[in-house]
């Protein structure tokens, strides 16, 4: 009885072991899942038409667009590989380095599109990435560009939403507009596309470090140096508290003039 139960047990110990292992692990290594870790802009106004990259894993084979609303028209302009250090991921570090990719997609919102919040996906041969948030608006959108050397970008106009990013470890953007006097000026920006947009200045980005830091600067010229401009403190700022607890500040402009806004990290963290 004792030799009977050796024999039956050894093979089920043996199977055991062998089911432990994967059963087919090349083929879940050729198949990888695709997902998204950003796009750019993160929303739009209706009745425009513009560009939205996704940054991503195994996005090689993407070749349409997936969201809810059929408000939506778009086309897949280019799938480019790009440096691992471009999108954020928590694989390992021995994964191939051409697994991240850039998708371009030109994407037309129709004047009649609900404004809030639309979720969008990529879909591959691979599968269906996981879904981004992207905001519809009524308001007008600036998208934020590149400016060369450092340059602040130029605001035509307030009320605005300015649809920006902290590319680089270290950046700091700029932003110049003329105020009025006895103008009450609201800066906020936004964590997550939510929570309302509201003020003078509203701007977007995501994802978002924490530690986001606004200063305001008045006109240039002082004393000293007549290119340097003053700081000017925010409302929220005049208090004991060495670091704002909210990302938004007020001010009421006392004099007429060219004011700038930069917006940075307090660690100097940035990603595409």
């Amino acid at each position: 009885r004792q030799h009977n139960f050796t024999v039956i047990f050894l093979p089920v110990g043996i199977l055991a072991c062998l089911l432990s292992f994967p059963l087919f692990p090349a083929a879940a290594e050729e198949h990888p899942e695709p997902t998204l870790s950003s796009l750019f802009p993160l929303g739009g106004q209706r009745g425009t038409t513009i560009q939205v990259q996704f940054l991503g894993k195994h996005l090689h084979e993407v070749n349409s667009l997936w969201m809810r609303s059929d408000s939506f028209q778009a086309r897949i302009k280019s799938v480019d590989p790009i440096g691992e250090a471009a999108v954020q991921s928590t694989e390992s570090p021995k994964e191939n380095k051409s697994s991240g990719y850039r998708v371009i997609v030109q994407m037309h919102i129709d004047s009649s599109a609900p404004t809030g919040l639309h979720p969008l996906r990529l879909v591959s041969k691979q599968g269906v990435t996981n879904a981004l948030e992207f905001r519809v608006v009524d308001q007008p959108v600036i998208v934020e560009t590149d400016v060369p050397g450092h340059s602040a970008f130029e605001l035509p106009r307030l009320p605005v939403i300015i649809q920006g990013r902290l590319a680089e470890p270290g950046e700091v953007d700029g932003y110049v507009f003329q105020a009025l006097e006895g103008q009450n000026l609201s800066v906020e920006v936004l964590r997550e596309p939510g929570g309302g947009l509201k003020g003078l200045l509203t701007f977007h980005r995501r994802p978002l470090p924490p530690e986001v830091r606004l200063a305001l600067f008045g006109p240039k010229g002082s004393w000293l140096d007549p290119d340097r401009r003053p700081r000017i403190l925010f409302s929220e700022e005049r208090s004991f508290k060495p670091v704002p607890l909210h990302t938004r500040g007020t001010h009421r402009v006392t004099k007429s003039g060219q004011l700038m806004l930069a917006v940075s990290s307090i660690f100097g963290k940035g990603h595409p």
